[in-house]
């Protein structure tokens, strides 16, 4: 994998003292590295349409449904509200969803797509589709099945 690290480590609440450390099989650190080469990417394809991988979960979800309160968008994209305020005025900024507020609650914003932000899913959905039949080129469709369940179970543990 081009590096090979051992790294002894103390187990906290365990009642072993140490352990070695084997960087390589660290399910955390592949599960990182992936996802930071899969963003990179996907970012060096998406950039080009003024997109970043941070508005890619927003933009999806509001292609499967548009017009989802604020709130709603970010327990469905599982991103922290902060963060999701913040990206949605970024693409807002941009022309890609517009805002307002809800005519039942005033305090509700209510996020919809603007017709760029539609017209960009023909652009970015085949660059993404791309992407994925890279990360897993050559593998059987067996084995692209278990690895989806595996990192759907592992989502879910760790949520």
């Amino acid at each position: 994998m081009g590096y090979d690290v051992t790294r002894k480590a103390k187990l906290k609440n365990s009642n072993i003292s140490t352990s070695t450390f084997v960087i390589d099989d660290s399910t955390s650190n592949l599960t990182i590295l992936a996802a930071r080469l899969f963003i990179k990417t996907l970012n060096n394809r998406m950039s080009s349409f003024g997109v970043s991988t941070g508005q890619w979960p927003l933009l999806l979800q509001l292609w499967e449904q548009d017009g989802l309160s604020q709130k709603n968008l970010s327990r469905k994209v599982g991103i922290e509200e902060a963060t999701t305020t913040n990206t949605i005025k970024r693409m807002e900024r941009d022309g890609l969803i517009h805002r307002s507020r809800s005519s039942k609650d005033r305090r509700e914003i209510i996020v919809y797509l603007t017709q760029k932000g539609h017209e960009l899913k023909d652009d970015l959905l085949p660059f993404v589709q791309e992407v994925n039949a890279l990360c897993t080129h050559g593998m059987a469709p067996q084995d692209k099945a278990r690895l989806n369940s595996l990192l759907s179970y592992i989502i879910a543990r760790l949520s």
